[in-house]
């Protein structure tokens, strides 16, 4: 039997819900950014992707589920503007696009990203951290439930 989720709570919905009974998200109204993962994307065969909640220059947040715990995460993907890219269909390996001039390699710009998870005293505690998709991810428990979202 297959489970149909929220994209935005992560909750169980019905395979043809369009507005989330959980928290009010217009389910059928959300679409990925070009450069995001697609939603139901499982990284590590472990992490469920839900739907994007914040990007800035150096990264790409998701709502999550880990499906071994049954628990509610977030999912933070490097992906630094103007340097990857993914193509249209959302899933898989990002390609790194770095100017001749650039002196770190995609590896080592990796590391770098896996590493600050650590150093920051702020914000929910890292639970998980992996490289997948020529990139990496961090998990971290979602701090708050997510409530409803005005728009999709």
């Amino acid at each position: 039997m297959e489970i149909y989720r929220c994209v935005n709570c992560m909750e169980e919905i019905g395979k043809d819900e369009t507005r989330c009974h959980h928290c009010g998200y217009h389910v059928a109204g959300y679409t990925a950014p070009p450069a995001a993962l697609r939603q139901d994307t499982i990284l590590r065969g472990r992490y469920l992707v839900g739907r994007v909640l914040e990007q800035d220059e150096s990264s790409i947040t998701y709502t999550g589920l880990d499906l071994k715990l049954e628990h509610k995460v977030v999912v933070r993907e490097y992906h630094p503007q103007n340097t990857v890219s993914r193509d249209d269909s959302g899933y898989g390996e990002v390609s790194w696009n770095l100017p001749e001039t650039t002196t770190l390699d995609p590896k080592e710009k990796i590391r770098r990203f896996l590493n600050s998870a650590g150093e920051t005293q702020e914000g929910p505690e890292v639970k998980d951290s992996f490289e997948e998709n020529r990139t990496a991810y961090l998990i971290t428990d979602m701090a708050e439930p997510v409530k409803q979202a005005g728009k999709p």
